[in-house]
């Protein structure tokens, strides 16, 4: 069953992240990262959806997820066994807000 909105944690450039609902699809992922998607896993049951060309650049700094710097603007939502994600629990929003929550320089 296809989620229509997921809850997601959103990390800008110099900005606290936030729990926000995005549409379930490829074209809200996009356009929240700026462009074409990578999706990475953070553990087993994350993923990290970012804008990769942003970051092999070197746009605006974002924040390190494990050994990358991400630029740009990404989010985490759960991993999903489909080409589209699906929310975050209460419990991934608050444990990765902990981590990512403040903006890193």
């Amino acid at each position: 069953m296809k989620i229509d909105r997921i809850r997601i944690l959103v990390c800008e450039p110099k900005k606290n992240a936030y729990s926000g609902n995005l549409r379930n699809t490829k074209e809200a992922y996009k356009r929240l990262v700026g462009g074409e998607y990578t999706a990475e896993p953070v553990d087993k049951n994350t993923v990290l959806i970012y804008n990769k060309a942003m970051t092999e650049k070197g746009d605006t700094p974002n924040r390190r997820v494990g050994n990358l710097i991400v630029c740009g603007t990404f989010f985490l939502a759960s991993a999903s066994d489909n080409e589209l994600y699906e929310e975050l629990d209460v419990e991934q929003i608050q444990y990765y807000n902990e981590i990512m929550g403040e903006p890193e320089e």
